[in-house]
């Protein structure tokens, strides 16, 4: 749970769009959360300055103090005092303050296809759907990131040998399963994003502004590199293409879901509205059972059969795999792997191959 002093910042210059994401966002957080609105209080004459050095004293008002979250539209253009602003430059303040960000466009998704195309990477977007869906996503992300934060003050208060020392040995502490640091690692492996983020301190060797800032990039890496691409972790319909249970049975069964409680991930940005699995403690109620796969274990712990989960190019074989494109279950034979922006541990992501072979010239997919 959030405390009392922590703010969300909301950059909106559409007055209607405005008031419409505003309400929902407060209607969806607890009643001991701040949301603050941004607007402009500074006289004419401090616009002589970057429009980020006054952006950065705004937000040192006593209103915006311990912000948790700052969310944005990309564009800003009409806000008040800030004729032409950008989301790029909030996007700067806010890597400079150590705040994470995510941002949104009406009309634009969160799928990997139209990040690829047209946000590029170490950004987190909400879905533009509805008002009501962006403000859950929005208290979701605001939750989780406080959580983190929690989480890196404990591991930083360590000394001695039970002190991590890499960014992945950080990460598996704050899920709390540090046996998982070496596959952790994997999803930092070839990450720019956050080569580009430690690099710097690395090499000045600032210590304080590496942990003010550690947070906002750990952050970014669970929610949007080990989240979303399934490997270590499984969203729904992934762990159904991977326990060969059809994807709606799945999803919508909790006495089956019941039957796998037990891999139920429950760290930072955990949401009963779209679980995610360890897909190694899936592994092991398998071995456990001596069971084949997830039809198997339902079938010997419910005594009911169950379909299979079909592969969505070709449906009369088995899956296996999830399309991160499509965002549905995929065989080994209808898809392509080893994309270049994919986290070398996510080995269950794949693109369909028509997805592919469509797009793949325009996405850098080959």
């Amino acid at each position: 749970m959030i405390s009392k002093t922590d703010t969300i910042v909301l950059f909106e210059d559409d007055q209607r769009f405005g008031k419409t994401i505003e309400a929902a966002i407060r209607a969806s957080l607890p009643s001991d959360f701040r949301l603050a609105r941004f607007e402009s209080k500074l006289l004419q004459t401090s616009f002589l300055r970057p429009y980020e050095d006054t952006i950065r004293e705004e937000l040192s008002r006593r209103e915006y103090s311990n912000i948790a979250l700052i969310v944005s539209d990309r564009d800003l253009s009409k806000t008040d005092r800030y004729t032409g602003l950008s989301e790029a430059i909030i996007s700067k303040v806010a890597a400079e303050l150590g705040v994470p960000i995510c941002l949104y466009a009406r009309g634009c998704s969160d799928s990997v296809l139209d990040r690829q195309r047209s946000w590029g990477d170490g950004r987190i977007i909400l879905d533009s759907e509805s008002p009501e869906h962006m403000a859950s996503r929005v208290r979701l992300l605001a939750e989780g990131f406080v959580a983190i934060r929690g989480s890196i003050q404990k591991v930083l208060a360590l000394r001695g040998a039970k002190r991590p020392r890499t960014p992945a040995a950080v990460m598996a502490h704050i899920v709390a399963h540090e046996e998982l640091v070496d596959k952790i690692a994997l999803y930092g492996s070839g990450d720019q994003k956050m080569v580009a983020e430690i690099l710097p301190f690395a090499i000045k060797r600032n210590v304080a502004e590496f942990k003010r800032r550690l947070p906002c990039l750990l952050g970014y890496w669970l929610y949007d590199s080990i989240l979303r691409f399934p490997g270590l972790l499984v969203n729904g319909t992934a762990a159904a293409s991977y326990l060969d249970i059809k994807v709606t049975t799945f999803e919508n069964n909790k006495e089956i879901q019941d039957v796998f409680k037990s891999a139920l991930y429950r760290g930072p940005f955990a949401t009963d509205r779209e679980p995610a699995w360890w897909r190694g403690q899936l592994d092991d109620l398998l071995m456990q059972a001596k069971c084949i796969d997830g039809r198997s274990l339902v079938e010997k712990k419910l005594g009911r059969s169950v379909d299979f989960c079909p592969c969505s190019a070709n449906r009369k074989i088995k899956a296996g795999y999830y399309c991160v494109a499509t965002k549905q279950p995929v065989s080994l034979d209808n898809s392509k792997g080893n994309i270049s922006w994919f986290p070398p541990g996510a080995d269950l992501a794949r693109i369909r191959n028509d997805v592919y072979d469509e797009m793949g010239p325009w996405l850098g997919l080959y």
